[in-house]
């Protein structure tokens, strides 16, 4: 992932727009911290596409859509959850259950960001892998724009322009899901969708069609976001399949100013599907399956509706991890 430096007038002009993108960081297990992109680096890259100096005319569906996910999380403070590479990789393989229906999908925010292990999904014959997805909605009919006072400091950063992307607004007759991501090095880099959210998810199994755009779609692109796509699903659904509760991020370091230069803030990170899989420390993983004394085989983690209730009569979606059944294979 290439380095750069933000435009000098932007820390200048539009201090409220770098303190939402640059004055957090998430503190990492030591073993874990080479797992994950720079932080501070895909926020200043976020950050720069949003104070980029085209209008809105001039953007196609992949900007739109990113942009969509970039407004609804500055509405909700950027929450941003961590991928580990364990579970990520059982995930990113498991298909999406048809039988299951969009409303089964309880979104936690309006739109969250996953940070995702290096080298998880992405074009593999050209080793480009994706950094991170933003995943987001908006409900049918709702209107969600870039916040006030970050629009008006970066309409004053783009002066010269009459049709800032800030002046965006976007509205849907019907429930959106939004997912784009970022591969990490080379040109046409970025990659992002916009689907309506109603009925059964079958729609998602597979990518169909072009995206509006000026730069070439080919298979690979297609596999890509069709990767994209699963994992985000199966990231909703895990999140939705558990009473969980956002508490307040533990603050380990307080954000100070030094000189010129900002110190970020140091936040405890918040780790997706830690009910289920979770890497403790290195070469330790809590959850392993126990074998089972029958003809050996793994089996695929999946999705199944539970019995539960009186009766047994209610149904409620779980996640079934890969298990072995017998000692012979390895996974």
């Amino acid at each position: 992932m290439d380095r750069f430096d933000l435009p000098k007038e932007l820390y200048r002009e539009c201090p409220l727009t770098v303190k939402a993108f640059l004055s957090r960081k998430f503190v990492l297990p030591a073993y874990r911290a080479a797992d994950y992109y720079d932080q501070d680096e895909l926020n200043k890259l976020t950050l720069m596409m949003l104070a980029a100096h085209f209008s809105p005319r001039e953007a196609d569906d992949i900007v739109r859509s990113q942009l969509l996910n970039i407004f609804q999380a500055l509405h909700c403070d950027r929450p941003v959850l961590f991928l580990e590479r364990e579970l990520g990789e059982i995930l990113a393989r498991t298909e999406i259950p048809g039988v299951v229906d969009s409303s089964d999908i309880h979104f936690p925010f309006p739109s969250f960001r996953v940070m995702m292990p290096k080298g998880l999904i992405g074009l593999e014959a050209q080793k480009r892998y994706g950094m991170f997805l933003d995943i987001g909605h908006l409900p049918a009919n709702e209107e969600v724009g870039c916040p006030k006072p970050i629009a008006a400091e970066l309409d004053t950063f783009a002066r010269d322009y009459r049709l800032p992307l800030t002046r965006s607004l976007f509205v849907y007759p019907e429930h959106v899901l939004v997912i784009s991501s970022q591969l990490d090095r080379g040109h046409a880099s970025s990659y992002a969708v916009t689907k309506p959210l109603k009925g059964s998810l079958e729609e998602f199994k597979e990518f169909k069609g072009k995206l509006s755009t000026d730069y070439p779609n080919d298979s690979e692109d297609d596999a890509f976001l069709a990767q994209m796509q699963r994992l985000a699903i199966n990231i909703l659904l895990i999140l939705s399949s558990m009473p969980v509760e956002y508490e307040p991020l533990t603050i380990e370091r307080k954000a100070r100013v030094e000189g010129k230069r900002t110190i970020p803030a140091l936040a405890r990170a918040k780790w997706i599907g830690d009910h289920l899989l979770r890497a403790k420390r290195e070469g330790h993983v809590k959850g392993e399956i126990p074998s089972r004394s029958v003809p050996a085989h793994w089996v695929c983690g999946h999705w199944r509706h539970q019995p539960h209730g009186k009766g047994f009569a209610l149904r409620k979606l779980i996640y079934i991890l890969p298990y072995r059944t017998g000692n012979a294979l390895e996974l």
